[in-house]
């Protein structure tokens, strides 16, 4: 952990001199470096995100049932000057799914599934909404036979794809305009 730390201190460093000389204002460098840091680290997780992706779309399907789909509210942790936490609301989704004929039970519906938000009406538009008792697919990891999802697919990764836009613009426009 320490040389990763310290590797990229160095690296970072390294860079930032790299690009004194190259950009339109020299004191900029290190916010190029930054931006442009920020930028990579989102690509990275978008592609992460991809990635299990396209694995989960390869993973054997199997039917599966619905037996619990309905908006939870909770109340989050109060704040560190003792005020009360903001309601909260989550999608939950259980079913149930028979493999190699052992019968299973998740709560997560997709890849992405976790979404929390203090809007009900955002959780709502922002997750599939699947009724009780109703036959779905289900993709199951064939290396972690309790990991299945209902839907393979990141919907969000393009807002990431989106960011990293944002910060490669932001890091360009820093590094030529000074």
């Amino acid at each position: 952990m320490l040389a990763i730390v310290f590797g990229s201190a160095f690296g970072l460093h390294q860079l930032t001199e790299f690009l004194i000389s190259r950009v339109a204002d020299p004191k900029l460098s290190l916010l190029v470096v930054a931006v442009g840091g920020f930028g990579c680290a989102i690509a990275l997780f978008a592609l992460a995100l991809q990635r299990q992706a396209s694995l989960a779309k390869r993973w054997p399907v199997v039917s599966g049932v619905i037996k619990r789909s309905e908006i939870e509210s909770y109340r989050a942790a109060p704040s560190e000057t003792g005020s009360r936490g903001s309601m909260m609301y989550e999608r939950k989704i259980s079913y149930t799914y028979r493999y190699q004929g052992v019968s299973y039970t998740n709560v997560q519906a997709g890849l992405s599934s976790r979404v929390a938000s203090t809007s009900s009406r955002l959780v709502r538009k922002s997750t599939a909404d699947w009724k009780n008792g109703s036959t779905v697919k289900v993709y199951v990891n064939p290396t972690d036979l309790t990991n299945a999802t209902l839907d393979p697919n990141v919907p969000m990764v393009w807002l990431l794809w989106l960011c990293v836009a944002g910060f490669a613009v932001g890091a360009w426009y820093f590094a030529t305009h000074g």
